[in-house]
């Protein structure tokens, strides 16, 4: 089977989502439904002919690499029209709101797929593939650097600046803004980098794929992101992404006996999400899936994890530091 899936958003994960499209067999056409015509063209003369115009050809699913204020409502939008939705979104507040259209999707018999980026997608995927090597899970604490761009740096900001919510000791509680402030080991070379609270979607995916442990709590930071784009918005071509990375400690239960395990992973933020993004928006529809939900409700860890590693975005086990 041939895909036709579009792309809204021209932006550096767009673009990115647009060339890994591209470079899949199985994708015919790449329509992309925004950008100014220019950019369309210099992304076509870059990509060759498989990027389409929306007028002209059909879809059966749409990748939003929109800023987060616009992905609820253009979510609704193709899921009206009987489209699948894959959303980059990672702000707790977005997140929520875009599965809260579940109803909505399968009315239309269509799927939202929520969060699929490097964060929280692929902290949901981390801490999902982790999750089964333990009988019971009892604390997950997830955290995250970097950004992809101006608009993803602008959300990011925007997310740090609001409360968000975390659960401990059982039970969900409030997650100040920029409060439980911690040095997050990374893997190198980003090693050391002081994280905060903010509103974050990691913890509502990952709660859905991994309920009922006693601690999940999420943490962030933009080191080096200003440094890489605060002067540089009005040019795009200027712009010079630097790494992210991820964390992903869990603990558990294994044979009576408690241990733990951490996930590191190093990329660029807009070539990790672009690879994620690609792979739920032409799996996550052939799967079946209707309404809501994370990439691994419906895709299993480890076939994204292989997809993954066949794009190039490696994690590894590592041990964190003192």
């Amino acid at each position: 089977m041939l895909h036709h899936i579009a792309v809204q958003g021209t932006g550096l994960v767009g673009a990115r989502v647009a060339r890994e499209l591209c470079d899949r067999r199985d994708v015919e056409l790449v329509p992309l439904l925004s950008g100014s015509p220019e950019r369309r063209m210099e992304l076509a003369e870059a990509l060759g002919p498989k990027i389409g115009n929306h007028a002209e050809d059909e879809f059966h699913t749409v990748v939003l690499c929109l800023p987060e204020a616009q992905q609820v409502a253009a979510a609704r939008k193709w899921l009206s029209e009987g489209k699948h939705v894959v959303a980059t979104a990672a702000g707790g507040r977005t997140v929520s709101s875009l599965l809260d259209l579940d109803t909505f999707a399968r009315e239309h018999g269509v799927s939202v797929t929520v969060g699929a980026g490097m964060a929280p997608g692929l902290s949901t995927v981390l801490a999902h593939h982790a999750a089964a090597l333990f009988d019971e899970v009892t604390t997950i604490h997830l955290a995250s650097v970097g950004s992809s761009g101006p608009e993803c740096l602008r959300d990011l900001e925007s997310s740090i600046a609001l409360d968000g919510r975390e659960r401990k000791s059982g039970a969900w509680e409030p997650a100040p803004s920029k409060s439980g402030r911690e040095l997050v080991w990374f893997a190198e070379p980003l090693g050391s980098v002081e994280c905060q609270r903010g509103d974050l979607g990691d913890t509502q995916l990952v709660d859905r794929v991994v309920p009922g442990t006693t601690d999940l709590t999420v943490r962030v930071a933009t080191q080096g992101a200003e440094r890489a784009f605060r002067n540089k918005i009005p040019t795009r071509r200027r712009v010079e992404e630097q790494l992210g990375g991820l964390r992903v400690e869990v603990t558990g239960m294994a044979e009576g006996v408690s241990s733990s395990v951490v996930y590191g992973l190093i990329d660029r933020r807009s070539v990790a999400s672009a690879a994620l993004a690609c792979f739920a928006a032409v799996e996550v529809p052939k799967s079946g899936a209707l309404g809501a939900g994370g990439v691994t409700e419906w895709l299993a860890p480890v076939e994204v994890l292989r997809w993954l590693f066949s794009r190039g975005v490696k994690a590894a086990v590592f041990e964190a530091q003192p």
